[in-house]
């Protein structure tokens, strides 16, 4: 029985005929996508499904824009994030901080111990922490390593 999708706006999900599934960021009304808190906790929820998929061998997470996979946060709601976190009190700062931005580490972690393999295919820009989506399960590379110029993730 294939289990129901959750309601997803930011991201859709493409079944492949060999039991694949491409996931596709394509934020709606936006030139490029960005991580806002509504992309971050679909995919959070994606990653709760894909758990209780059985019937789903791998995951591809590519880009539904021409332009590039992920301009990084949206910038909009960071700023809102950083206001209501400055004008907490003080001692309440980081717990304020871990509990808004935790969302997208548990996210990612709960995709990488689905237990099925998850390939990005990026093709343009991956700004920013995307970088780290990217790049969380490194694979093996010819010796002497190649220089990166991804920058910090």
């Amino acid at each position: 029985m294939t289990l129901p999708l959750p309601d997803l706006t930011q991201f859709r999900v493409e079944r492949q005929d060999n039991g694949l599934i491409h996931l596709v960021f394509d934020c709606p009304d936006r030139s490029m996508n960005v991580f806002s808190n509504k992309a971050i906790h679909e995919l959070g929820a994606f990653a709760e499904w894909l758990h209780r998929a059985d019937d789903v061998r791998g995951v591809v997470v590519r880009s539904g824009k021409a332009n590039g996979f992920c301009a990084g946060a949206d910038l909009t709601e960071l700023g809102v994030a950083y206001e209501m976190i400055v004008a907490a009190p003080r001692a309440d700062r980081f717990d304020i901080a871990f509990d808004h931005f935790f969302p997208l580490s548990h996210a990612i972690r709960r995709l990488e111990t689905a237990g099925k393999p998850i390939a990005a295919a990026v093709a343009g820009v991956a700004l920013g922490g995307r970088m780290r989506t990217c790049s969380r399960r490194p694979l093996p590379c010819p010796d002497p390593f190649p220089p990166c110029d991804a920058g910090p993730a």
